[in-house]
């Protein structure tokens, strides 16, 4: 018998004291991050898409890839 055990976030902890660049290193560390852990801090989240130096992808339901954008800004 094989159980799967499916995690649908990226691992990244976030608090209330957690600022955007801890929170963008983190996640430029993982690589990805989930639709589902986007809810209570979304705000995070869309400064993250909006920030001139990320660039994402989408690696299918539920993951958006996220890395530094080549050439910086």
């Amino acid at each position: 018998m094989t159980i799967q055990v499916c995690q649908f976030d990226s691992g990244v902890r976030i608090t209330r004291r957690t600022t955007y660049q801890e929170f963008k290193q983190a996640i430029l560390k993982v690589g990805r991050f989930s639709v589902f852990e986007t809810g209570e801090h979304s705000w995070l989240y869309n400064e993250l898409c909006r920030d001139p130096e990320i660039e994402t992808s989408d690696l299918g339901f539920p993951w958006t890839g996220v890395r530094k954008r080549e050439g910086g800004i």
